[in-house]
């Protein structure tokens, strides 16, 4: 339980909400708030995620590792975040402020080097004058509690988002970085796990382990981080994408250069993973406005963008949006085209609210949600994704239930719901979901096993032992 779910009060955010980002330049400090939010009303959205801080700040700061947006000082009350908070609060429109402590100007960091990320080649980080902090570093652990308790002292903010709070193995440009072998990282692996080496990166002996200790790093600093907000203003929800806190948050878009490798089905198995491994949890299938992560000017082609926003309704998630610089529907035509989705679901509040999976088939997907997780797993989708399109095809409604939360599943009895399951390989499948099937099967579901569940070597979750190459039919 989060710190902004033990609040007693109404939690704003367990009703259906429709959420747009802008995602600011420096040069859009200036921007006039009053308009933006007339923009963002009149193309259906009622949540606004506007920058606050981190790389660069939208508000007055003054000490030496905080640098402001450099036309900040142009607007007339030096103040982005308080404009934006009062023209929206007027007009109704929630504010979650965006924070990105990924990242600091090198010149910062070179003041602070045990700030820094070390790659796997003992190298710091650093892409456009930008350098990587390690998320044990105490920029995470003192500097950014402290920013954070100012920050909500000054601002009714609904809501904070944190943007990468992770460990950047994959650098913006596609480069592999690795693993963080700084010397805390060292040793906290250490502890964990003496006399293992540390690894440099994916495939390397112990990198499974390190995932773990990683993670739990992460979720200790979003969950101190819930804790400093709510502390102050209690009821505030968190957000980010890689350690579940209040509002899950599933990115996707489409790319150029794909060379075949897009699933155009993404928004909806994201959201339908979601909602099956935690109902509880609302999440937003994020969408941007433009072409892939590199070609932030190139706008995304609008039968396409609905369809992104359609997939994630229809799966119980929430469709949102982000648009790099201002909600500028001239420049991006795709937001005006999602604007009847955005409607229907404002006339369907009740109804989305209370959604809940009817279908009595699931689908078994392999671990990871994302480009950097499904990387880390190693695992392989064909098998998994040749099935979704024949189930698609044929018309058979069925759930998407992901390994990545495997033990959630197993402990809420989840299968149980279910007349069948399809389980397209049993890589990175753990013992606990597998007597998970075994039970399911012995109170009478079917399991239909494909591809890699019946190669040599590996585990029939139904037998609870491996399959030698001559069980194989």
């Amino acid at each position: 339980m989060t710190a902004a779910s033990r609040f007693p009060g109404p939690h704003w955010w367990s009703s259906p909400f429709r959420l747009l980002q802008t995602n600011l330049r420096e040069t859009d400090a200036t921007l006039d708030a009053s308009r933006a939010v007339d923009d963002l009303l009149s193309l259906g959205y009622d949540t606004w995620l506007c920058n606050a801080g981190g790389i660069v700040y939208f508000y007055p700061v003054d000490e030496p590792y905080q640098r402001t947006a450099r036309t900040l000082a142009e607007r007339p009350s030096g103040d982005l975040v308080g404009d934006v908070v009062n023209a929206a609060h007027e007009r109704g429109v929630r504010v979650l402020s965006r924070f990105d402590f990924s990242r600091l100007p090198a010149d910062i960091v070179a003041a602070h080097p045990e700030w820094a990320f070390v790659d796997r080649d003992g190298e710091w980080y650093t892409e456009d004058g930008l350098t990587a902090i390690c998320p044990r570093s105490d920029y995470h652990e003192v500097r950014v509690p402290a920013i954070l308790d100012d920050f909500v002292r000054r601002y009714p903010v609904d809501g904070v988002f944190f943007n990468w709070l992770q460990y950047p193995e994959l650098a913006y440009s596609g480069a592999y970085k690795g693993v963080c072998r700084c010397e805390r990282c060292r040793a906290a692996f250490q502890l964990e796990h003496p006399g293992h080496a540390h690894p440099r990166g994916v495939g390397d002996k112990g990198y499974d382990l390190w995932l773990t200790v990683a993670l739990a790093r992460l979720t200790e600093l979003a969950e101190r981080y819930s804790e400093v907000v709510n502390a102050v203003r209690p009821g505030t929800p968190l957000m980010l994408a890689d350690v579940r806190m209040d509002i899950a948050f599933l990115e996707t878009n489409s790319a150029l250069g794909h060379g075949g490798a897009w699933w155009p089905h993404t928004p909806s198995e994201l959201a339908g993973v979601n909602r099956i491994s935690d109902p509880a949890v609302p999440a937003l299938v994020h969408s941007s406005v433009n072409v892939g992560l590199p070609y932030r000017q190139v706008a995304e082609e609008p039968a396409q963008f609905r369809r992104y926003m359609a997939q994630a309704l229809s799966r119980g998630a929430l469709p949102s949006s982000v648009a790099v610089g201002l909600a500028d529907a001239d420049r991006f035509p795709c937001l005006r085209s999602g604007a009847d989705v955005l409607d229907f679901l404002r006339g369907h509040h009740d109804l989305y609210a209370d959604f809940e999976p009817a279908s009595q088939v699931a689908l078994v997907r392999p671990r990871g949600g994302t480009a950097l997780s499904a990387m880390q797993s190693r695992d392989d989708f064909s098998e998994y994704r040749g099935l979704y399109t024949a189930l698609q095809e044929a018309h058979i409604a069925f759930d998407v239930i992901g390994l990545q939360h495997q033990e959630q599943l197993a402990h809420r009895d989840v299968l149980s719901r279910y007349r069948v399951v399809v389980v397209p390989g049993t890589e990175g499948m753990g013992a606990l979901f597998r007597r998970a099937l075994d039970e399911f099967v012995r109170a009478g579901g079917s399991l239909l096993l494909t591809g890699e569940a019946f190669e040599a070597g590996h585990r029939d979750p139904r037998r609870g032992a491996r399959r030698a190459p001559e069980d194989t039919p």
